[in-house]
Protein backbone atom coordinates (compact mmCIF):
# COMPACT_ATOMS: atom_id res chain seq x y z
CA UNK A 1 0.00 0.00 0.00
CA UNK A 2 0.79 3.69 0.09
CA UNK A 3 1.58 3.59 3.27
CA UNK A 4 4.21 1.02 3.34
CA UNK A 5 5.89 3.28 0.47
CA UNK A 6 5.52 6.32 2.57
CA UNK A 7 7.16 4.85 6.22
CA UNK A 8 9.81 3.62 3.76
CA UNK A 9 10.64 6.59 2.14
CA UNK A 10 10.63 8.12 5.65
CA UNK A 11 13.50 5.70 6.63
CA UNK A 12 15.55 6.24 3.82
CA UNK A 13 15.07 9.98 4.56
CA UNK A 14 16.44 9.61 8.10
CA UNK A 15 19.67 7.51 6.89
CA UNK A 16 20.12 10.36 4.28
CA UNK A 17 20.81 12.56 7.02
CA UNK A 18 23.36 10.53 8.56
CA UNK A 19 24.96 10.02 5.00
CA UNK A 20 23.75 12.25 2.87
CA UNK A 21 25.42 11.25 -0.38
CA UNK A 22 24.30 7.62 -0.54
CA UNK A 23 23.72 6.95 -3.91
CA UNK A 24 21.69 3.51 -3.55
CA UNK A 25 19.57 5.05 -0.99
CA UNK A 26 18.51 8.36 -3.10
CA UNK A 27 18.03 5.37 -6.08
CA UNK A 28 15.67 3.28 -3.72
CA UNK A 29 13.32 6.46 -2.57
CA UNK A 30 13.32 7.14 -6.52
CA UNK A 31 12.26 3.23 -7.09
CA UNK A 32 9.23 3.82 -4.21
CA UNK A 33 8.74 7.12 -5.78
CA UNK A 34 8.06 5.87 -9.06
CA UNK A 35 5.72 2.76 -7.70
CA UNK A 36 3.77 5.85 -6.43
CA UNK A 37 3.64 7.03 -9.42
CA UNK A 38 5.18 10.11 -8.66
CA UNK A 39 7.38 10.14 -11.52
CA UNK A 40 8.61 13.82 -11.27
CA UNK A 41 9.96 13.46 -7.65
CA UNK A 42 11.49 10.23 -9.14
CA UNK A 43 13.29 11.80 -11.79
CA UNK A 44 14.52 14.48 -9.52
CA UNK A 45 16.53 11.71 -7.19
CA UNK A 46 17.50 9.56 -9.78
CA UNK A 47 19.22 12.40 -11.18
CA UNK A 48 20.40 13.34 -7.76
CA UNK A 49 21.80 9.69 -7.75
CA UNK A 50 23.63 9.97 -10.93
CA UNK A 51 25.12 13.60 -10.32
CA UNK A 52 26.96 12.11 -6.78
CA UNK A 53 27.58 8.76 -8.81
CA UNK A 54 28.19 9.67 -13.03
CA UNK A 55 28.73 5.72 -13.64
CA UNK A 56 25.55 4.21 -11.30
CA UNK A 57 24.23 1.55 -14.03
CA UNK A 58 20.58 1.33 -12.05
CA UNK A 59 20.05 5.12 -12.01
CA UNK A 60 20.15 5.89 -15.30
CA UNK A 61 18.64 2.48 -16.43
CA UNK A 62 15.75 3.48 -13.59
CA UNK A 63 15.65 7.12 -14.86
CA UNK A 64 15.12 5.94 -18.45
CA UNK A 65 12.11 3.22 -17.20
CA UNK A 66 10.59 6.98 -15.25
CA UNK A 67 10.69 8.75 -18.57
CA UNK A 68 9.22 6.27 -20.05
CA UNK A 69 6.37 5.52 -17.79
CA UNK A 70 5.60 9.74 -18.52
CA UNK A 71 5.69 9.38 -22.14
CA UNK A 72 8.66 11.08 -22.85
CA UNK A 73 10.53 8.55 -24.63
CA UNK A 74 13.18 10.35 -26.66
CA UNK A 75 14.87 11.31 -22.90
CA UNK A 76 14.22 7.36 -21.74
CA UNK A 77 16.43 6.07 -24.67
CA UNK A 78 19.50 8.60 -23.86
CA UNK A 79 19.06 7.38 -20.40
CA UNK A 80 18.93 3.45 -21.51
CA UNK A 81 21.92 3.68 -23.95
CA UNK A 82 23.91 5.73 -21.22
CA UNK A 83 22.96 2.62 -19.02
CA UNK A 84 24.03 0.50 -21.91
CA UNK A 85 27.46 2.06 -22.59
CA UNK A 86 28.18 1.93 -18.92
CA UNK A 87 27.31 -1.91 -18.95
CA UNK A 88 28.01 -3.40 -22.56
CA UNK A 89 26.73 -7.68 -20.71
CA UNK A 90 23.54 -6.17 -19.11
CA UNK A 91 20.47 -7.13 -21.21
CA UNK A 92 17.73 -5.45 -19.88
CA UNK A 93 19.17 -1.85 -21.07
CA UNK A 94 18.55 -3.55 -24.76
CA UNK A 95 15.05 -4.94 -23.10
CA UNK A 96 13.87 -1.48 -22.13
CA UNK A 97 14.93 0.04 -24.81
CA UNK A 98 12.47 -2.41 -27.49
CA UNK A 99 9.69 -1.87 -25.51
CA UNK A 100 10.44 2.31 -26.14
CA UNK A 101 11.10 1.49 -29.79
CA UNK A 102 7.77 -0.34 -29.80
CA UNK A 103 5.80 2.88 -28.32
CA UNK A 104 6.73 4.95 -30.64
CA UNK A 105 5.70 1.91 -33.57
CA UNK A 106 9.44 1.60 -34.79
CA UNK A 107 9.26 -2.18 -34.85
CA UNK A 108 12.13 -3.07 -36.59
CA UNK A 109 14.41 -1.03 -34.04
CA UNK A 110 12.56 -3.04 -31.73
CA UNK A 111 13.23 -6.47 -32.95
CA UNK A 112 17.04 -5.94 -32.73
CA UNK A 113 16.63 -4.84 -28.91
CA UNK A 114 15.09 -7.66 -28.52
CA UNK A 115 17.29 -9.94 -30.17
CA UNK A 116 20.22 -8.36 -28.71
CA UNK A 117 18.85 -8.75 -25.40
CA UNK A 118 17.99 -12.57 -25.78
CA UNK A 119 21.75 -12.91 -27.18
CA UNK A 120 22.82 -11.32 -23.57
CA UNK A 121 20.90 -13.23 -21.27
CA UNK A 122 19.65 -16.15 -23.57
CA UNK A 123 16.95 -16.85 -21.13
CA UNK A 124 14.97 -13.94 -21.30
CA UNK A 125 11.40 -15.09 -21.04
CA UNK A 126 9.99 -11.07 -21.77
CA UNK A 127 12.99 -10.99 -23.87
CA UNK A 128 11.30 -13.32 -26.62
CA UNK A 129 7.57 -12.65 -25.87
CA UNK A 130 8.16 -9.35 -26.70
CA UNK A 131 9.90 -9.75 -29.64
CA UNK A 132 7.07 -12.21 -30.64
CA UNK A 133 4.71 -9.24 -30.49
CA UNK A 134 6.97 -7.37 -33.07
CA UNK A 135 7.40 -9.86 -35.17
CA UNK A 136 3.67 -10.22 -35.76
CA UNK A 137 3.59 -6.39 -36.30
CA UNK A 138 6.19 -6.71 -39.10
CA UNK A 139 3.63 -9.97 -40.28
CA UNK A 140 7.27 -12.56 -40.07
CA UNK A 141 4.13 -15.01 -38.32
CA UNK A 142 6.32 -18.37 -38.15
CA UNK A 143 9.38 -16.45 -36.65
CA UNK A 144 6.20 -14.53 -34.11
CA UNK A 145 5.38 -18.04 -33.46
CA UNK A 146 8.32 -19.25 -32.49
CA UNK A 147 9.60 -16.38 -30.18
CA UNK A 148 6.23 -17.22 -28.09
CA UNK A 149 7.09 -20.64 -27.97
CA UNK A 150 10.21 -20.29 -26.61
CA UNK A 151 8.94 -17.74 -24.31
CA UNK A 152 6.55 -20.12 -23.35
CA UNK A 153 9.24 -23.33 -22.74
CA UNK A 154 10.69 -20.44 -20.59
CA UNK A 155 8.05 -19.47 -18.75
CA UNK A 156 4.33 -21.43 -19.25
CA UNK A 157 2.60 -19.76 -16.52
CA UNK A 158 2.24 -16.54 -18.12
CA UNK A 159 -1.67 -15.96 -19.62
CA UNK A 160 -0.42 -12.63 -22.04
CA UNK A 161 1.90 -14.92 -23.94
CA UNK A 162 -0.57 -17.35 -24.85
CA UNK A 163 -2.95 -15.11 -25.88
CA UNK A 164 -0.47 -13.23 -28.11
CA UNK A 165 0.54 -16.57 -29.63
CA UNK A 166 -3.42 -17.33 -30.09
CA UNK A 167 -3.48 -13.94 -32.26
CA UNK A 168 -0.47 -14.45 -33.96
CA UNK A 169 -2.11 -18.38 -35.15
CA UNK A 170 -5.13 -16.28 -36.09
CA UNK A 171 -2.98 -13.89 -38.04
CA UNK A 172 -1.51 -16.63 -39.33
CA UNK A 173 -5.26 -18.76 -40.13
CA UNK A 174 -4.31 -21.54 -37.90
CA UNK A 175 -7.48 -21.01 -36.33
CA UNK A 176 -7.50 -24.64 -34.17
CA UNK A 177 -4.35 -24.02 -32.94
CA UNK A 178 -5.37 -20.30 -31.62
CA UNK A 179 -8.30 -21.73 -29.88
CA UNK A 180 -5.86 -23.47 -27.87
CA UNK A 181 -3.74 -20.55 -27.24
CA UNK A 182 -7.01 -18.40 -25.90
CA UNK A 183 -7.80 -21.17 -24.01
CA UNK A 184 -5.23 -21.84 -22.04
CA UNK A 185 -4.33 -18.06 -21.51
CA UNK A 186 -7.77 -18.34 -20.17
CA UNK A 187 -6.88 -21.01 -17.59
CA UNK A 188 -4.30 -19.30 -16.17
CA UNK A 189 -5.88 -15.90 -16.13
CA UNK A 190 -9.85 -16.06 -15.86
CA UNK A 191 -9.94 -12.60 -15.65
CA UNK A 192 -8.15 -11.93 -19.20
CA UNK A 193 -11.17 -10.20 -20.88
CA UNK A 194 -8.85 -9.43 -23.87
CA UNK A 195 -8.41 -13.75 -24.02
CA UNK A 196 -12.04 -14.82 -24.03
CA UNK A 197 -12.53 -11.92 -26.74
CA UNK A 198 -9.96 -13.01 -28.95
CA UNK A 199 -11.45 -16.77 -28.61
CA UNK A 200 -14.56 -15.08 -29.92
CA UNK A 201 -12.82 -13.99 -32.86
CA UNK A 202 -11.39 -17.30 -33.25
CA UNK A 203 -14.57 -18.99 -32.94
CA UNK A 204 -16.03 -16.29 -35.73
CA UNK A 205 -13.38 -17.00 -38.14
CA UNK A 206 -14.53 -20.92 -37.49
CA UNK A 207 -17.98 -19.97 -38.54
CA UNK A 208 -19.64 -21.36 -34.90
CA UNK A 209 -21.10 -17.54 -33.83
CA UNK A 210 -23.22 -18.98 -31.14
CA UNK A 211 -19.66 -19.70 -29.50
CA UNK A 212 -18.47 -16.32 -30.71
CA UNK A 213 -21.19 -14.78 -28.69
CA UNK A 214 -20.90 -16.47 -25.68
CA UNK A 215 -16.92 -15.43 -25.30
CA UNK A 216 -17.64 -11.79 -25.97
CA UNK A 217 -20.24 -11.70 -23.84
CA UNK A 218 -17.99 -13.58 -21.40
CA UNK A 219 -15.19 -10.58 -22.35
CA UNK A 220 -18.00 -7.75 -21.30
CA UNK A 221 -19.01 -9.68 -17.84
CA UNK A 222 -15.05 -8.85 -17.28
CA UNK A 223 -14.84 -5.53 -18.36
CA UNK A 224 -17.77 -4.00 -19.16
CA UNK A 225 -15.94 -0.90 -21.25
CA UNK A 226 -14.67 -3.08 -23.61
CA UNK A 227 -15.51 -1.48 -27.07
CA UNK A 228 -13.87 -3.74 -28.97
CA UNK A 229 -15.66 -7.03 -27.19
CA UNK A 230 -18.96 -4.64 -28.13
CA UNK A 231 -17.72 -3.92 -31.81
CA UNK A 232 -17.19 -7.83 -32.22
CA UNK A 233 -20.63 -8.54 -30.15
CA UNK A 234 -22.45 -6.30 -33.19
CA UNK A 235 -20.40 -7.91 -35.88
CA UNK A 236 -21.60 -11.25 -34.50
CA UNK A 237 -25.30 -10.54 -34.52
CA UNK A 238 -25.06 -8.67 -37.81
CA UNK A 239 -24.18 -11.69 -39.55
CA UNK A 240 -27.06 -13.33 -38.50
CA UNK A 241 -29.44 -10.27 -39.80
CA UNK A 242 -29.98 -9.37 -36.32
CA UNK A 243 -29.67 -5.18 -37.05
CA UNK A 244 -31.13 -4.06 -34.23
CA UNK A 245 -28.63 -6.15 -31.38
CA UNK A 246 -25.80 -4.98 -34.18
CA UNK A 247 -26.72 -1.58 -33.74
CA UNK A 248 -26.78 -1.44 -29.47
CA UNK A 249 -23.77 -3.07 -29.20
CA UNK A 250 -21.71 -0.89 -31.81
CA UNK A 251 -23.39 1.93 -29.67
CA UNK A 252 -21.97 0.96 -26.61
CA UNK A 253 -18.51 0.26 -28.36
CA UNK A 254 -19.10 4.13 -29.79
CA UNK A 255 -20.07 5.09 -26.19
CA UNK A 256 -16.74 3.56 -24.73
CA UNK A 257 -14.28 4.50 -27.24
CA UNK A 258 -16.15 7.71 -29.26
CA UNK A 259 -13.62 7.75 -31.85
CA UNK A 260 -14.23 4.45 -33.14
CA UNK A 261 -13.85 4.76 -36.92
CA UNK A 262 -14.95 1.05 -37.33
CA UNK A 263 -17.89 0.91 -35.13
CA UNK A 264 -19.08 4.11 -36.51
CA UNK A 265 -18.81 2.05 -40.19
CA UNK A 266 -20.16 -0.69 -39.17
CA UNK A 267 -23.47 1.25 -37.04
CA UNK A 268 -23.58 3.22 -40.35
CA UNK A 269 -24.07 -0.45 -42.19
CA UNK A 270 -26.36 -1.73 -39.71
CA UNK A 271 -28.91 1.27 -39.41
CA UNK A 272 -28.82 0.84 -43.48
CA UNK A 273 -30.08 -2.25 -42.87
CA UNK A 274 -32.90 -1.46 -40.51
CA UNK A 275 -33.57 1.55 -43.25
CA UNK A 276 -32.71 4.14 -41.24
CA UNK A 277 -30.66 5.80 -43.77
CA UNK A 278 -30.70 9.59 -42.46
CA UNK A 279 -28.68 7.92 -39.29
CA UNK A 280 -26.63 5.86 -41.13
CA UNK A 281 -24.72 8.63 -43.16
CA UNK A 282 -24.59 10.86 -39.93
CA UNK A 283 -21.97 7.89 -38.40
CA UNK A 284 -20.41 7.19 -42.19
CA UNK A 285 -19.49 10.99 -41.85
CA UNK A 286 -18.29 10.66 -38.69
CA UNK A 287 -16.24 8.31 -39.63
CA UNK A 288 -14.46 9.82 -42.27
CA UNK A 289 -13.73 12.96 -39.97
CA UNK A 290 -12.18 10.33 -37.75
CA UNK A 291 -9.86 8.52 -40.50
CA UNK A 292 -10.26 10.76 -43.65
CA UNK A 293 -8.21 6.93 -45.58
CA UNK A 294 -11.45 5.48 -44.48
Amino acid sequence: SLNQFDKAIQNYMKALKINPSATDIQNNIGVLLAKKNDLETAIRWYKTAIENKPNFFEAHENLGLAYSKAGQLNKALNCLKAARAISPQAATPHFNMGNIYMKLNEFYEAIQCFKRAIALEKNYSGAYSNLGIALRLTGELDESIESFKKALALDSNDAETFNNLGIAYLDNSETTNAISSFTSAIKINPELAEAFNNLGNAYQEHGNIKEAKKYYKKSLSISPTYALAYFNLGNSYRSEGKFKEAVENYQKAIKYDRDYADAHNNLGNALQDLGNLDLAIKHYEICADINPDY
